[in-house]
């Protein structure tokens, strides 16, 4: 169980920092100032996985639910980030 949590990690470590060397590359190629990259398109990606969360929990008939979501992930990452 331990070895199956820590080959889990290595690949999250390993996919995250190959994404994030994608897309700086891309910057580099396009001539963007790495601060930009930074501030669209990998805060972006961030904010994907709340975007999908609360669009299902709006379809599900939970729309105050959601909207409460828009704004309560985000503060929970600044607070505990």
């Amino acid at each position: 169980l331990f070895l199956a949590f820590v080959t889990s990690v290595g690949w999250i470590y390993s996919s995250a920092t190959e994404l994030v060397a994608i897309l700086s590359t891309f910057g580099v190629i396009l001539g963007a100032n790495p601060s930009v990259v930074g501030l669209t398109v990998l805060a972006w990606g961030n904010s994907a996985g709340d975007l999908v969360g609360n669009v299902a929990i709006a379809k599900s008939g939970f729309a105050q639910m959601a909207l409460h979501g828009c704004f309560g992930a985000p503060l929970l990452n600044i607070l505990l980030g």
